[in-house]
């Protein structure tokens, strides 16, 4: 690979020695720390980005391996947590080589996302077959587990024991759907987090200084037009009486609906551009945005209604002067 960054002095065995120390201590604080620990487990693949610009493949892959080796041991095993951590990092690792490739955002987002999905997929599955349960049981465990420490932690908080009572007597009903609604909601998770780890690495390179691959102006991108479709179809089999049917739709909805979402926040991040919106400020909108709900569907019908409105050349045709990123 041609080094977009200076590569490491000396020897490749000080860069993946870096690396490793790097990789290791960010898995360890995802994994220890409550808080700081999420928002550091979500930059994961923004980590392998900068360490895969010094150093050649062999050698990032083998410091992202010896790293989820060491967490593994850490964390009692082979965790969810860890195997969670690795389907990050290898997200980082697969985005890599798109950008190296100058390849445009779509590609650098989507196929990264569906490589390390299906990877994920098979890893599951061999995990499964040698515990002799298969990978739907393992992941009916997980969710299960999951609900429990829920419930838990609503007691701890002081929730009341109505509300708690509620969701335990639901809790079958949520296992179930969750259960058929997790390959949409995992394949959004790592197109949401692609986009979000491309946006945090390239703003990062820009602020050093350093020569980043992609250039794009993100605050320009589009989904497909044809993609208006599968929304359309997705609809009309929620319903049909077929249930099956029904969560293969309600899968693609959740997968369209991210990919929406990045073109409502697109949408947004033009027109704080247009108006120099300061950082703060901007941050603050978006840590709104992503706590209400309802906001959230704003922006995602902002994204959909875009291909027939095109908000931004709203904002380019009043001034077009304005740089769009």
């Amino acid at each position: 690979m041609a080094h977009l960054l200076k590569p490491f002095p000396d020897d490749a065995s000080k860069g993946m020695a870096y690396a490793t120390i790097a990789l290791t201590g960010c898995c360890a604080i995802s994994a220890f720390l409550p808080v700081i620990g999420f928002i550091v487990f979500m930059l994961l693949p923004a980590v392998v980005l900068f360490y895969r610009t010094r150093m050649e493949r062999l050698a990032t892959v083998f410091s992202i391996t010896l790293s989820w080796v060491i967490i593994s041991l850490l964390t009692g095993g082979l965790s969810a947590d860890a195997f969670m951590m690795l389907v990050m990092m290898s997200l980082g690792l697969f985005m890599a080589e798109w950008i190296e490739k100058k390849s445009p955002v779509e590609v650098i987002v989507g196929f990264s996302s569906a490589s390390v999905l299906g990877l994920a997929i098979m890893a599951l599955m061999v995990y499964g077959n040698m515990s002799g349960t298969g990978m739907v049981q393992v992941l009916s465990d997980y969710i299960s587990k999951n609900l429990d420490l829920t419930i838990a932690a609503y007691k701890q908080l002081g929730i009341s024991d109505d509300r708690i009572a509620a969701i335990s007597s639901a809790k079958v009903r949520i296992h179930y759907v969750l259960l058929r609604l997790l390959p949409g909601l995992a394949a959004a998770g790592l197109v949401l987090s692609a986009w979000m780890n491309l946006l945090a690495a390239r703003e990062v390179f820009r602020r050093a200084g350093w020569p980043f691959a992609g250039q794009w102006p993100l605050n320009l991108w589009k989904a497909p037009e044809a993609l208006v479709w599968g929304v359309i179809a997705s609809l009309l089999i929620l319903f049909m009486p077929v249930s099956s049917l029904r969560f293969i739709a309600a899968n693609g909805m959740i997968i369209l609906m991210a990919i929406y979402l990045l073109q409502g926040f697109a949408i947004v991040s033009f027109y704080f551009n247009l108006k120099n919106v300061p950082t703060f400020l901007r941050m603050t909108v978006y840590v709104i945005i992503g706590v209400q709900q309802l906001f959230l569907i704003c922006i995602i019908g902002l994204g959909f209604f875009d291909i027939w409105i095109n908000f931004r050349k709203l904002g380019v045709s009043k001034d077009p002067q304005t740089p769009l990123d």
